[in-house]
């Protein structure tokens, strides 16, 4: 079933919200503008399926589950005013989106235009193919460019204009003065998902007021929802993002496979005190190994994005978040525990070295 993120804490304390008195009225335009701007982008979403068969969903499920996701690392008094979750939600929405062939309006020409093409394409021949290898050389070089290109997509879509049969020019966010109050901002967002955590702080903008016409208690910090959007979106691994029947109309090989087959398996994870807890809703029979040995780097890969961004947020004088770790990552004994395997075990096979020299004998070095 898909998540209601008009459910999420997040939302029912800012747009969602009824309770902001004489600032009411404002926050129910943003409200209403964020709902069109969903439908909008919505569209663009459901392209990147078919644009990107091979990974999990990218679609308004994901978008919408990212007010879920941050609904969990954050405090329920975590500062958010209703412009800057307009700002949050616009980024939700945008970060993937250039993932889709429709997002262009040139379309595969244009994406196929791009001199990242060319040299992806490039690299992957070795020598004069044939006509279906130039074929499925060109296909993988196309996902590759949107993958490698789709952040900054993201950034340019705020303002790009769509074009109707009927010549009408179109964008995702309809309103002129909310694209001139907070487009910038979105875009740059979007496309900060993409960016080590290090550059974050000088590629966003820096804390900001807004328009007159807005209250002036609603000031902007890029840099906090930059952080809120890059850790929701790394830690929606759930299940929801590998549907059962989307897989089986769209069957996975290799690291695509097991990339569904751990996220198909693992429930929506809750906060234990001050880490993000993932278990599994089945077993990892040996013959999914694999599946489980990338569940476990990725959770890895969240638990330092938490990390990280908890130390930008304490050395820059941000509020920290809810969460800053993963449990049962620092060894795959722990976090078999939760996430389960059945008829093995898994074995951290790090090579512990405490006599140097023994070793190195033993090694052939001496």
């Amino acid at each position: 079933m898909p998540y209601d993120y008009q459910t999420s804490s997040l939302w029912r304390r800012t747009l969602g919200s009824t309770d902001f008195g004489e600032n009411q009225p404002t926050v129910n335009r943003l409200r209403e503008a964020y709902f069109d701007f969903r439908s909008n982008a919505k569209l663009l979403a459901e392209d990147i399926k078919i644009s990107m068969p091979m990974f999990t969903d990218h679609g308004i499920e994901h978008i919408d589950s990212l007010w879920d996701m941050a609904s969990m690392i954050v405090d329920d008094d975590f500062p958010l005013n209703p412009a800057e979750a307009f700002i949050l939600g616009g980024a939700f929405l945008l970060h993937d989106l250039g993932m889709g062939l429709n997002s262009y309006p040139g379309g595969k020409d244009a994406v196929e235009a791009d001199p990242t093409f060319a040299r992806v394409l490039e690299s992957g021949v070795t020598d004069p193919p044939t006509a279906a290898e130039d074929a499925s050389n060109r296909e993988l070089a196309l996902v590759t460019t949107l993958r490698l290109r789709h952040a900054e997509q993201a950034a340019r879509l705020v303002d790009q204009e769509f074009e109707t049969d009927s010549g009408r020019k179109v964008t995702l966010l309809a309103q002129e003065d909310l694209r001139r109050f907070f487009g910038d901002d979105i875009g740059r967002i979007a496309q900060s998902h993409w960016v080590s955590v290090d550059e974050l702080p000088s590629f966003v903008a820096d804390k900001h007021g807004t328009d007159g016409s807005l209250p002036g208690e609603w000031n902007i910090d890029p840099l906090k929802l930059a952080c809120i959007l890059r850790l929701a979106d790394a830690s929606h691994i759930d299940s929801r993002r590998a549907p059962l029947m989307l897989h089986a109309f769209r069957p996975q090989v290799g690291v695509s496979r097991d990339h569904w087959v751990f996220q198909q398996r693992l429930n929506r994870p809750i906060v234990n005190k001050s880490r993000l807890e993932y278990t599994s809703s089945r077993s990892f029979p040996e013959s999914e190994s694999r599946a489980w040995w990338l569940a476990y780097d990725t959770l890895k890969m969240i638990d330092f994005e938490l990390k990280q961004v908890d130390a930008v947020c304490r050395d820059l004088g941000r509020k920290p978040f809810k969460v800053n770790s993963v449990a049962g990552v620092s060894t795959p004994e722990r976090l078999a525990s939760l996430v389960k395997t059945q008829g093995w075990t898994p074995i951290d096979a790090t090579l512990k070295v405490s006599k140097v020299n023994t070793v190195v004998e033993t090694l052939g070095g001496a």
